[in-house]
């Protein structure tokens, strides 16, 4: 289960040693912060750029440091931390080296869908996102978002449902077989309601307490009530398809009409690509 301990939690808050992370964050829309178990990940562009223990343990990839001035193991002590944000910008620009050979839109647009459905202020959205990339080893499955949907008039105290994205950037080959995707994300998420609805409770309240998702303060007021809902028949699996070529037949709705879930199936289309059509 994702979750830290308190003492770490602590040090996240105001005057607290790894605050100036989370504000860092806040104000780069570049960044994106993820809580793990028993850690926490900083994402640039899809990629870790830092991974902090509980134990104050620091991991980055060697590929990432090239050029910078950072090589501490630990964040022992505020210079350690200000060290660390420091060299944030010859990071990301070993990132960027990395990825231009292999690039990845389809991760970079999950981090846009983050900043923009949790921490901008201007857009009145109903999906917060509590998780990216959660892995399900039993049943070999990945979501690349998940969260709670919460309409924008949704009283106090009620129950909303688990929310799974399925991101799919252009035309990706994995969209042909998109039921198949769904239906073992379905099963995944069925063996382990209870946990993974008990998991996004935590870390919506943990991330609404760091300030990770920024609203007006009457939405937040309301955010803290809900009880996140471990009903199977309430989950919603939104499928995301970012600049698809309409004029394209590789997504095909029929198949996932045929899923005995359909209902349960949305389809969002977005992005920056367009179309006549």
């Amino acid at each position: 289960m994702r979750k830290l301990n308190e003492i770490f939690i602590k040090n996240f808050h105001k005057n607290g040693l790894y605050r100036p992370i989370i504000d860092t964050v806040i104000h780069d829309s570049s960044l994106d912060f993820q809580i793990r178990d028993g850690y926490i990940n900083l994402y640039f562009m899809g990629n870790s750029i830092l991974n902090l223990n509980e134990n104050g343990q620091v991991e980055i990839n060697n590929k990432f440091l090239k050029g910078s001035k950072f090589n501490s193991k630990s964040f022992l002590k505020n210079e350690d931390v200000n060290n660390f944000l420091l060299n944030i910008p010859i990071i990301k620009n070993n990132v960027i080296k990395v990825k231009s050979k292999k690039p990845t839109l389809e991760i970079e647009y999950e981090q846009l869908m983050i900043r923009s459905n949790n921490l901008n202020k201007n857009v009145n959205s109903e999906i917060f996102i509590t998780d990216r990339q959660y892995t399900d080893n039993d049943n070999n499955a990945r979501f690349d978002l998940s969260g709670f949907l919460c309409k924008n008039r949704t009283p106090k105290n009620k129950s909303v449902p688990l929310t799974f994205i399925e991101v799919k950037y252009s035309l990706n080959p994995d969209i042909t077989n998109i039921d198949k995707q769904i239906s073992k994300y379905y099963n995944s998420v069925k063996n382990k309601i209870d946990d993974i609805a008990e998991e996004t409770q935590y870390l919506k309240n943990l991330k609404i307490d760091l300030g990770l998702i920024n609203k007006p303060k009457e939405r937040l007021d309301v955010l803290k009530t809900l009880k996140v809902s471990n009903k199977i028949e309430d989950v919603q699996f939104i499928i995301g398809l970012i600049d698809y070529n309409p004029n394209s037949k590789k997504f095909n709705t029929k198949i996932l009409k045929a899923l005995p879930f359909k209902n349960q199936i949305k389809i969002f289309k977005g992005g920056f690509g367009i179309w006549e059509k």
